[in-house]
C-alpha cells in the first residue's frame, strides 16, 4: 500500500493503528507500528482498546493516509487479521 502514496505524504500525514480485545492484538499492532515507523512514516498507535468505527473516524478526521485496525472480527478467537481504512473512512 505504501507504494501507492508519495513518501512525503506518508511521512507527514501518517497512519493510525488500533486494536481490539483479541489475543495479542495489542502486540501485533505494536509490531505493525514499528515496521511502519522504520520506513519513516508517522504512526499514531492507540494505547487502549478501540472499535473499528473509531479507527475509521480517526483516519478521516486527522487526514491520515490510512488506518489499520487489528481484529479477529469473524475469524476464530485464536486468530487475528487487519482492517484497513482510507482517508474517507
Amino acid at each position: 500500500m505504501c507504494d501507492k502514496y508519495d513518501r512525503n505524504d506518508l511521512a507527514n500525514l501518517g497512519v493510525v493503528i488500533g486494536y481490539d480485545h483479541r489475543y495479542d492484538s495489542q502486540g501485533l499492532s505494536q509490531i505493525i507500528a514499528a515496521t511502519i515507523k522504520a520506513y519513516g512514516i508517522r504512526v499514531y498507535c492507540l494505547d487502549r482498546l478501540a472499535i473499528a468505527p473509531f479507527i475509521s473516524f480517526f483516519a478521516y478526521k486527522f487526514k491520515c493516509i490510512f488506518g489499520i485496525f487489528v481484529t479477529g472480527r469473524d475469524l476464530p478467537r485464536n486468530y487475528n487479521g487487519i482492517m484497513i481504512f482510507n482517508t474517507k473512512g
